[in-house]
């Protein structure tokens, strides 16, 4: 939807989202936040990758699977906090990743 575009600096999403799909933001090398709705319960494959600025992700407590490679590329960004309930496909793309019980 969004890949590709290399200007795009922030968005919001709509609270109806419930799952954002692949490759979604994939290129969009001026990305630097993104806060994911509440109701999103899926980020799939490839979603952030080569979004070389992005330093921030804000995800939901809800969040229950993240696709392979889903932060691949994204220098900026050096971690995430999701629930051990959610399930990693794959890599992370370098990314450390905080754990919290629910």
């Amino acid at each position: 939807m969004f890949s590709g575009c290399v200007n795009l600096k922030d968005i919001t999403l709509s609270d109806s989202v419930i799952k954002i799909g692949s490759a979604t933001f994939f290129g969009c090398t001026k990305l630097k936040k993104l806060m994911i709705p509440s109701g999103v319960q899926e980020l799939e494959n490839n979603l952030f990758r080569g979004c070389s600025s992005l330093e921030e992700v804000d995800l939901p407590e809800g969040i229950q699977v993240i696709g392979v490679d889903a932060f691949y590329q994204c220098d900026e960004l050096k971690e995430i906090t999701i629930s051990r309930d959610c399930v990693v496909e794959g890599g992370n793309g370098g990314v450390t990743i905080h754990y919290f019980d629910k």
